[in-house]
């Protein structure tokens, strides 16, 4: 596996375009007794929804169906997809993040929200 077993956290397995939850997910603190259904599933939904999303992400979107690199989206779709991505880019690129007081950037908030994870 491209990751440990007991890593907390799923994983879009691009050459073969599959997404991979491990058991582990399935324990605290993401589904912990007493807590709601509605809540265990709405984070495992926004795990499932995570991964699905880096199919078309920049490298995602470089890998047909099958797993092989073939760039499939139309110049005009990149664009259209992009264009939100540049506007929250725009909305925080004069932010600090208060912890490390780095400045934000598109990768600087890609990796402080998988931290997150």
């Amino acid at each position: 596996w491209p990751i440990e077993p007991m890593a907390v956290n799923g994983y879009h397995y691009i050459r073969d375009n599959s997404n991979v939850l491990p058991a582990v997910l399935l324990q605290y603190p993401f589904y912990a007794f007493g807590v709601p259904s509605s809540v265990k599933m709405g984070t495992l939904g926004f795990v499932i929804g995570h991964e699905i999303h880096h199919a078309f992400d920049a490298q995602g979107r470089n890998y047909y169906l099958d797993g092989n690199k073939q760039p499939w989206w139309s110049q005009k779709t990149i664009k259209s997809f992009s264009a939100p991505q540049k506007c929250v880019e725009r909305l925080y690129s004069n932010e600090t993040e208060e912890t490390t007081k780095l400045k934000a950037s598109s990768k600087c908030l890609e990796l402080r929200f998988v931290s997150l994870l």
